[in-house]
C-alpha cells in the first residue's frame, strides 16, 4: 500500500512533462506559422510594389 502514492505522483509528473512538451511544440509550431505568414505577406507586398 505504501508505494501507491509514489506511483501516482510519478504518473502525474510524466503527465505534466508530456503536457509541457506538447505545449512547447504547439508554441513552436505557432511561431513557425506566424513567421511563414509574415514572410509570405512580405513577399506579396514586395512583388506587388515591383509590379506596375
Amino acid at each position: 500500500m505504501g508505494d501507491i502514492p509514489s506511483v501516482s505522483s510519478a504518473r502525474g509528473m510524466i503527465l505534466v512533462a508530456r503536457t509541457s512538451m506538447m505545449l512547447q511544440r504547439d508554441i513552436a509550431v505557432t511561431f513557425m506559422v506566424r513567421e511563414l505568414l509574415t514572410t509570405i505577406t512580405g513577399l506579396e507586398g514586395f512583388i506587388g510594389s515591383k509590379m506596375p
